[in-house]
Protein backbone atom coordinates (compact mmCIF):
# COMPACT_ATOMS: atom_id res chain seq x y z
CA UNK A 1 0.00 0.00 0.00
CA UNK A 2 1.71 3.17 -1.22
CA UNK A 3 1.59 6.47 0.65
CA UNK A 4 3.19 9.90 0.74
CA UNK A 5 5.25 10.21 3.90
CA UNK A 6 6.66 13.44 5.31
CA UNK A 7 7.99 14.72 8.64
CA UNK A 8 7.36 18.16 10.11
CA UNK A 9 10.98 18.30 11.32
CA UNK A 10 14.08 16.07 11.47
CA UNK A 11 14.41 13.73 14.46
CA UNK A 12 16.30 15.14 17.43
CA UNK A 13 18.68 12.17 17.15
CA UNK A 14 19.07 8.93 15.24
CA UNK A 15 21.52 7.41 17.74
CA UNK A 16 20.30 4.22 19.42
CA UNK A 17 22.85 4.42 22.22
CA UNK A 18 25.07 7.09 23.77
CA UNK A 19 28.80 7.73 23.78
CA UNK A 20 28.89 7.34 27.56
CA UNK A 21 27.27 3.89 27.39
CA UNK A 22 29.61 2.75 24.61
CA UNK A 23 32.72 3.88 26.48
CA UNK A 24 31.53 2.14 29.63
CA UNK A 25 30.89 -1.09 27.69
CA UNK A 26 34.36 -0.93 26.13
CA UNK A 27 36.11 0.13 29.33
CA UNK A 28 37.40 3.33 27.73
CA UNK A 29 38.27 6.20 30.08
CA UNK A 30 39.98 8.62 27.68
CA UNK A 31 38.51 10.84 24.98
CA UNK A 32 41.01 9.79 22.29
CA UNK A 33 38.45 7.73 20.33
CA UNK A 34 35.39 9.89 20.99
CA UNK A 35 35.11 11.17 17.42
CA UNK A 36 35.48 7.69 15.93
CA UNK A 37 33.02 6.12 18.37
CA UNK A 38 30.46 8.88 17.81
CA UNK A 39 30.67 8.30 14.07
CA UNK A 40 30.21 4.56 14.57
CA UNK A 41 27.21 5.06 16.86
CA UNK A 42 25.44 7.07 14.16
CA UNK A 43 26.46 4.78 11.29
CA UNK A 44 25.49 1.56 13.06
CA UNK A 45 22.26 3.06 14.38
CA UNK A 46 21.30 3.79 10.78
CA UNK A 47 22.44 0.30 9.81
CA UNK A 48 20.08 -1.17 12.42
CA UNK A 49 17.19 1.09 11.36
CA UNK A 50 17.64 -0.11 7.78
CA UNK A 51 17.81 -3.76 8.88
CA UNK A 52 14.58 -3.32 10.86
CA UNK A 53 12.84 -2.05 7.74
CA UNK A 54 12.20 1.49 9.00
CA UNK A 55 10.88 3.51 6.08
CA UNK A 56 12.59 6.83 5.38
CA UNK A 57 10.46 9.94 4.96
CA UNK A 58 10.26 11.45 1.49
CA UNK A 59 13.35 13.59 2.25
CA UNK A 60 15.39 10.44 2.94
CA UNK A 61 15.56 10.66 6.76
CA UNK A 62 15.33 7.35 8.60
CA UNK A 63 15.32 6.70 12.34
CA UNK A 64 13.58 5.12 15.30
CA UNK A 65 13.27 8.29 17.39
CA UNK A 66 9.98 10.09 17.91
CA UNK A 67 8.82 12.36 15.08
CA UNK A 68 5.68 14.21 14.05
CA UNK A 69 4.66 12.72 10.72
CA UNK A 70 2.05 13.11 8.00
CA UNK A 71 1.08 10.16 5.84
CA UNK A 72 -1.39 10.26 2.96
CA UNK A 73 -2.89 7.13 1.43
CA UNK A 74 -4.54 7.23 -2.00
CA UNK A 75 -6.69 4.10 -1.83
CA UNK A 76 -7.66 2.59 -5.16
CA UNK A 77 -9.43 -0.30 -3.44
CA UNK A 78 -11.02 -0.79 -0.06
CA UNK A 79 -8.68 -1.74 2.77
CA UNK A 80 -9.26 -3.51 6.06
CA UNK A 81 -6.27 -1.82 7.75
CA UNK A 82 -3.96 1.12 7.10
CA UNK A 83 -0.39 0.22 7.99
CA UNK A 84 1.45 3.39 9.02
CA UNK A 85 5.10 3.66 8.08
CA UNK A 86 6.45 4.37 11.55
CA UNK A 87 5.75 2.69 14.85
CA UNK A 88 5.05 2.54 17.71
CA UNK A 89 2.37 5.24 17.60
CA UNK A 90 2.40 7.60 20.56
CA UNK A 91 -0.28 10.07 19.42
CA UNK A 92 -2.67 10.72 16.53
CA UNK A 93 -3.38 14.39 15.89
CA UNK A 94 -5.93 13.91 13.13
CA UNK A 95 -7.36 11.48 10.58
CA UNK A 96 -8.99 12.93 7.48
CA UNK A 97 -11.01 10.87 5.01
CA UNK A 98 -11.65 12.59 1.68
CA UNK A 99 -11.44 16.00 3.39
CA UNK A 100 -13.66 15.05 6.34
CA UNK A 101 -12.12 14.98 9.82
CA UNK A 102 -12.87 11.77 11.68
CA UNK A 103 -13.68 11.68 15.38
CA UNK A 104 -11.57 9.56 17.73
CA UNK A 105 -14.29 6.89 17.89
CA UNK A 106 -14.29 6.58 14.08
CA UNK A 107 -11.05 4.60 14.08
CA UNK A 108 -9.10 2.11 16.18
CA UNK A 109 -5.36 2.08 16.78
CA UNK A 110 -2.93 -0.75 17.29
CA UNK A 111 -0.27 1.62 18.61
CA UNK A 112 2.68 -0.80 19.01
CA UNK A 113 2.35 -2.11 15.45
CA UNK A 114 1.29 1.20 13.84
CA UNK A 115 -2.04 -0.07 12.46
CA UNK A 116 -5.18 2.02 11.91
CA UNK A 117 -8.63 0.49 11.42
CA UNK A 118 -11.93 2.16 10.49
CA UNK A 119 -14.86 1.95 12.90
CA UNK A 120 -18.55 2.66 12.51
CA UNK A 121 -20.69 2.43 15.64
CA UNK A 122 -17.84 0.51 17.30
CA UNK A 123 -17.79 -2.10 14.52
CA UNK A 124 -14.88 -2.64 12.16
CA UNK A 125 -15.57 -1.61 8.58
CA UNK A 126 -13.37 -1.12 5.54
CA UNK A 127 -11.62 2.07 4.53
CA UNK A 128 -13.30 3.12 1.29
CA UNK A 129 -11.44 4.13 -1.84
CA UNK A 130 -10.24 7.73 -1.77
CA UNK A 131 -7.68 9.73 0.19
CA UNK A 132 -6.91 9.25 3.87
CA UNK A 133 -4.43 11.57 5.62
CA UNK A 134 -3.07 10.76 9.08
CA UNK A 135 -1.08 13.18 11.21
CA UNK A 136 0.63 11.32 14.01
CA UNK A 137 3.63 11.01 16.30
CA UNK A 138 5.54 7.75 16.27
CA UNK A 139 8.83 6.29 17.34
CA UNK A 140 10.75 5.61 20.53
CA UNK A 141 12.23 7.89 23.15
CA UNK A 142 15.92 7.18 22.64
CA UNK A 143 18.72 6.55 25.16
CA UNK A 144 19.90 9.80 26.72
CA UNK A 145 16.42 11.31 26.52
CA UNK A 146 14.04 11.55 29.46
CA UNK A 147 11.55 8.68 29.65
CA UNK A 148 13.47 6.38 27.31
CA UNK A 149 11.24 3.73 25.62
CA UNK A 150 13.63 2.14 23.11
CA UNK A 151 13.80 -1.62 23.80
CA UNK A 152 17.12 -2.63 25.32
CA UNK A 153 17.44 -5.43 22.76
CA UNK A 154 17.85 -2.80 20.03
CA UNK A 155 20.43 -0.79 21.97
CA UNK A 156 22.30 -4.00 22.84
CA UNK A 157 22.43 -4.90 19.15
CA UNK A 158 24.10 -1.56 18.35
CA UNK A 159 26.56 -2.07 21.22
CA UNK A 160 27.42 -5.57 19.99
CA UNK A 161 28.00 -4.26 16.47
CA UNK A 162 30.26 -1.50 17.78
CA UNK A 163 32.26 -4.04 19.79
CA UNK A 164 32.54 -6.31 16.75
CA UNK A 165 33.56 -3.42 14.54
CA UNK A 166 36.21 -2.29 17.01
CA UNK A 167 37.61 -5.81 17.32
CA UNK A 168 37.61 -6.26 13.53
CA UNK A 169 39.31 -3.00 12.56
CA UNK A 170 42.46 -4.90 11.53
CA UNK A 171 40.97 -8.20 10.43
CA UNK A 172 38.29 -9.70 8.19
CA UNK A 173 34.96 -8.62 9.77
CA UNK A 174 33.32 -11.89 8.66
CA UNK A 175 35.96 -14.08 10.37
CA UNK A 176 34.39 -15.83 13.36
CA UNK A 177 37.27 -17.95 14.63
CA UNK A 178 40.80 -19.01 13.74
CA UNK A 179 42.60 -22.14 14.92
CA UNK A 180 46.37 -22.61 14.78
CA UNK A 181 47.24 -26.28 15.25
CA UNK A 182 48.88 -27.76 12.20
CA UNK A 183 47.61 -25.58 9.43
CA UNK A 184 45.38 -22.65 10.28
CA UNK A 185 41.62 -23.38 10.25
CA UNK A 186 39.27 -20.45 9.88
CA UNK A 187 35.48 -20.11 10.26
CA UNK A 188 33.40 -17.22 8.94
CA UNK A 189 30.07 -15.83 10.04
CA UNK A 190 27.12 -17.07 8.06
CA UNK A 191 25.27 -13.93 9.07
CA UNK A 192 22.48 -11.86 7.59
CA UNK A 193 23.67 -9.61 4.78
CA UNK A 194 22.32 -6.07 4.71
CA UNK A 195 24.57 -4.86 1.92
CA UNK A 196 27.51 -6.63 0.24
CA UNK A 197 30.35 -6.97 2.74
CA UNK A 198 28.21 -6.09 5.78
CA UNK A 199 27.19 -8.96 8.03
CA UNK A 200 25.15 -9.10 11.20
CA UNK A 201 26.24 -11.92 13.53
CA UNK A 202 23.39 -14.40 14.12
CA UNK A 203 22.95 -13.54 17.81
CA UNK A 204 22.57 -9.84 16.93
CA UNK A 205 20.07 -10.67 14.19
CA UNK A 206 18.05 -12.74 16.66
CA UNK A 207 17.74 -9.75 19.00
CA UNK A 208 16.63 -7.46 16.17
CA UNK A 209 14.30 -9.82 14.34
CA UNK A 210 11.66 -9.48 17.05
CA UNK A 211 11.20 -5.83 15.92
CA UNK A 212 11.73 -6.23 12.21
CA UNK A 213 9.45 -5.48 9.29
CA UNK A 214 9.92 -7.92 6.44
CA UNK A 215 8.76 -8.09 2.83
CA UNK A 216 7.92 -11.44 1.26
CA UNK A 217 6.79 -10.81 -2.29
CA UNK A 218 3.82 -8.48 -2.00
CA UNK A 219 3.39 -9.23 1.71
CA UNK A 220 4.73 -6.80 4.29
CA UNK A 221 4.53 -7.85 7.92
CA UNK A 222 5.66 -6.58 11.26
CA UNK A 223 6.95 -9.61 13.09
CA UNK A 224 5.98 -8.29 16.50
CA UNK A 225 2.43 -7.12 15.85
CA UNK A 226 0.24 -7.38 18.94
CA UNK A 227 -2.94 -9.48 18.84
CA UNK A 228 -6.23 -7.65 18.41
CA UNK A 229 -9.90 -8.43 18.54
CA UNK A 230 -11.34 -10.48 15.69
CA UNK A 231 -13.06 -8.18 13.20
CA UNK A 232 -15.65 -10.53 11.77
CA UNK A 233 -16.94 -9.90 8.23
CA UNK A 234 -16.59 -6.42 6.75
CA UNK A 235 -19.74 -4.88 5.37
CA UNK A 236 -19.86 -4.87 1.55
CA UNK A 237 -21.22 -1.32 1.69
CA UNK A 238 -18.02 -0.03 3.29
CA UNK A 239 -19.69 1.31 6.43
CA UNK A 240 -23.02 2.11 8.04
CA UNK A 241 -25.44 4.67 6.63
CA UNK A 242 -24.23 7.34 9.07
CA UNK A 243 -20.66 6.87 7.84
CA UNK A 244 -21.73 6.99 4.19
CA UNK A 245 -23.82 10.11 4.80
CA UNK A 246 -20.84 11.81 6.48
CA UNK A 247 -18.74 11.10 3.37
CA UNK A 248 -21.30 12.77 1.11
CA UNK A 249 -21.42 16.01 3.12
Amino acid sequence: MNSKFTASSPPASVNLTTLAVVKNELGITTSDDDAYLSKQITALSQFVATYLGVRPTDDGARGLGQQELTETFDLTKRARTLRLSRWPLTAVASVTEDGTDLAADDYELDAPAGLLRRLCNDSLVAWNTGQVTVEYTAGYVLPGESGRTLPYDIEDAVLDLIKADRAARNRDPALRSEEIVGVVTRQWWNGTTLRPGELIPPEVARNLDAYREVSIGALNARLWMTPWRAPGPISSSGGCQACRRSRRR
